[in-house]
């Protein structure tokens, strides 16, 4: 309440409502999992998966960076935001500043036929904390979505995840209220809400006159 009320004294008004859910490890269903998969193999034929733990390898930054900007039409609601792509150095300065922070990422990303990028996920869990693991992004652009390769790319990546984190017993993840597709996969893999929080937004014209500056 303080805060909310401290953002209408500023002149911002609500945009977007944004959940965190949690997942324990011990509840995902492996068997369910599988059948994602096998399900996404059949209906989506010429697709695969690549896989691998760290930064993104220079052989496949252009496809990564690609398939990453399925996440520009995600829902934004009233935010007012202007999403720019990421650019493949753009990626290398952000994966080294993950790796000096103590965090390994996982990654899938699954391409089409002729090779052209389809989609994405990566989940980090940090080295000094290893039993939490923080879901990231994960976007399959529009020309290849309906075939499940979102759910393809969550238990691909979640299993190469807990193969190489052994102690990880829970994952958090974020997602727009109004993004039923994403919150949908989320929680049929077990994800359950854990926290709603509001985004407000205002012109910084508006902010300053409230404060006065």
């Amino acid at each position: 309440e303080a805060a909310t009320a401290m953002c209408t004294r500023y002149g911002m008004t609500k945009r977007q409502q944004e959940r965190c859910s949690r997942v324990h490890v011990d509840d995902i269903d492996d068997a369910l999992l599988a059948t994602w998969e096998a399900a996404a193999v059949d209906v989506a034929p010429g697709y695969w998966i690549e896989q691998w733990e760290g930064p993104v390898p220079a052989t496949l930054l252009e496809a990564w960076c690609t398939a990453a900007a399925a996440m520009e039409d995600a829902p934004l609601d009233d935010v007012e935001y202007d999403a720019e792509t990421r650019r493949p150095a753009e990626q290398q300065t952000a994966d080294e500043s993950l790796q000096a922070s103590g965090f390994v990422a996982y990654r899938t990303l699954a391409l089409g036929p002729g090779s052209e990028p389809a989609g994405m996920t990566q989940l980090v869990v940090h080295q000094e904390r290893p039993e939490i693991g923080y879901q990231g992004d994960t976007g399959v652009l529009a020309a290849h979505r309906g075939h499940g390769i979102g759910r393809w790319l969550k238990a691909a990546n979640y299993r190469q995840t807990s193969a190489a984190q052994p102690d990880l017993g829970l994952i958090e993840t974020y997602n727009a209220q109004s993004n039923p597709w994403m919150l949908e996969i989320n929680m049929a893999m077990g994800f359950r809400p854990h926290h709603v929080y509001d985004a407000y937004q205002a012109p910084i014209a508006t902010v300053a006159a409230a404060v006065g500056v």
